[in-house]
Formats: structure tokens, sequence, C-alpha cells
């Protein structure tokens, strides 16, 4: 049996449709604002930094026809029901890492918000000043517990953004609450990040889907988690071997390609091409007893050669760090 209420959406705070199904451990929401994700009862929904990254990959990372289930460890499901799993480490590698990153972010954020749901504030192209908001404490990565604090904190933001250039401060006589707009340099600034696809620093996977790979998935996954990456992996099963927008525009829009030849499938190749095109670092990966297969094009490249998957882990691992770089 599912129960069905309207309650606060988890991250927005806005009325949504919650369903609970008594035989499994989550709970689901369908929200105008934030879309239809899921939370599995073994995430820490009080953690405000799991929290800020849910809301940060949905904002930016997530078609609204897709299902998003939030769990402790991706790599223990299977995308049988069309439900993209999302793990805490992608959630941790997710939230800025310093105050550059952290502007940066925040300014997506606002652009996003403008432009998409800007029905939020109600001000047009104007910015509501509030503290007790939960869409700005998300939006602004404000980890406070105590409404004074994170009041300090959220205005801190806006005068630190208006300092910077990145936001104008609106005047209204005799006004208590202050308004922003973006300016011009934010929004030039917000356009040159949007260019480098920098919403996220992400490492896209292409590779045989087959069950006798799961456990090479896993560990592919975990080597870009390690390295501070969120990994990007579409499953071949919806687009029958055809290459669709949506695989092309998350590798131009990834930091680099892990492309692993093991199966040699036709598709794993034409992502790796493609991902060539556009400059991106393109790692190859394969199993041994496969690599005596592997295409012509690529026998001149140099290829991670795996025995089994812990190999494949920390070759994959330092490979990353070595070309790519560390995302500290």
């Amino acid at each position: 049996m599912t129960n069905h209420e309207k309650k606060p959406c988890l991250l927005c705070k806005f009325d949504c449709d919650v369903y609970r199904q008594a035989k499994h451990l989550w709970t689901e929401y369908v929200c105008k604002n934030c879309g239809d994700f899921i939370v599995s009862d073994s995430v820490d929904k009080n953690s405000y930094k799991l929290l800020a990254g849910m809301y940060y990959f949905l904002l930016h990372n997530a078609p609204r026809e897709k299902r998003y289930f939030f769990v402790d460890d991706e790599s223990k499901f299977k995308d049988d029901d069309g439900a993209v799993y999302i793990g805490l480490k992608t959630l941790e590698n997710i939230y800025p890492r310093d105050f550059s990153q952290r502007i940066d972010m925040i300014l997506l954020n606002l652009a996003t918000i403008f432009c998409e749901i800007g029905q939020y504030f109600g001000y047009g192209e104007k910015l509501l000043k509030t503290a007790n908001d939960s869409v700005i404490r998300l939006a602004f990565f404000v980890d406070k517990d105590d409404s004074n604090d994170c009041f300090t904190e959220v205005n801190g933001v806006f005068s630190l953004l208006s300092q910077m250039g990145y936001l104008s401060p609106l005047t209204r006589q005799n006004a208590i609450i202050k308004e922003y707009s973006i300016s011009a340099i934010g929004w030039l600034r917000i356009q040159e990040l949007q260019a480098k696809g920098a919403a996220i620093s992400q490492g896209f996977i292409a590779m045989w889907f087959d069950p006798q790979m799961d456990t090479a998935k896993a560990k592919i996954l975990s080597a870009i988690h390690d390295s501070g990456y969120v990994p990007m992996i579409i499953s071949d099963k919806e687009h029958n071997n055809q290459i669709v927008p949506e695989i092309l525009f998350e590798i131009k829009r990834s930091a680099f390609l892990v492309a692993d030849l093991t199966g040699h499938r036709n598709g794993v190749y034409y992502e790796a091409g493609y991902a060539h095109a556009l400059k991106k670092e393109v790692i190859l990966t394969c199993r041994e007893k496969d690599f005596e297969d592997r295409h012509f094009d690529v026998s001149q490249k140099n290829i991670i050669i795996w025995k089994d998957e812990a190999e494949l882990h920390e070759k994959l691992m330092k490979r990353i760090e070595a070309t790519v770089g560390k995302n500290l």
C-alpha cells in the first residue's frame, strides 16, 4: 500500500505530493519546483551538506522527465525501474570545496532560479533577501543550525556578492528588506561558467552494460568519486545503441571521459571519439582478455589494461589524477 500526503518538500519546503510505500524504506517527493526525487531512509535528512548537494544536482543536472533516487551507495542498485541512482559520495563531491568554487556555484544557482523558477521570490528579476527561506539557504550553501547564524551568513553572502560586482542592490524608499538583481558583470561570469560546462565537475563513463561488468562499473564509479569528481553514466538500454542528444550533452559538459573497451561495444568507441573531438581528456581501459581485440583506431593509445576490478580502480585513479588532476 502506498500512502500519499500533501507535505512540504524536503528541499524547498513548498507543499508537494509525498509518497511512502510500506514495503520500501524510502520517501518520494513530486515537487513542481524540485522535480520527482526519492530519498532512501539510509540518507541523513538532517545533513545540510547532503540536502544542498541534492538541490544543486536537481537544479543543474536533472532532466525533469526522470526520477532521481538518492541512496547511500548507488553501486548497489540497478536502473531497472527508470530511476537514476545518486550516492552519498556524489553528493559530497558536489558540495563546494573552497571560496571561489562556492561563489561560482551560487551564481549558477541564482541564474537558474531567475530563469526557470523565479516564482520562488515573486519579484520578477529581483532577489528577495530572506534568511529563513530554505531555497536561499540551499542555493547559498549556508550550513547553520541557529536561525541568527543563518541570517548573518545569508546577509554576508548577499553583501559579498554585491561587493564583487555580481549583484546590484535595488533601493526602495524606507525599505527594510533589501532587494538585489544580477548585474551585467554577474551575467557575464554566469555565461562564462555555463559555456565551460562548469555546473558540476563530472566524469562521463562509457562502457558495456552487461551483468558481468557490474563490479567493474562499481570500481569505475568509485575511482571517479575518490578523485573528487561526480560520475555520470547512462544505461544504453533506453536508446538501443543510438547516441541520443542527452548523452552528447553530458559528454560535452564533462571534464573527462572514461571509456572501458571491454566487450568492444560500438557505442563506447563512438562516445570516446566524440569526447576526443571536443578535446576532452579520454581515458581508455580494457579487461586483459579483451585487449587483443581492440579496434585499430585506438591501438596506439595508452590503454589501462586490468586483470581484476581492484586493479582497475587503482590504475584508473592514478590516471585521472595524473592527466585530469585531483579535484580537491
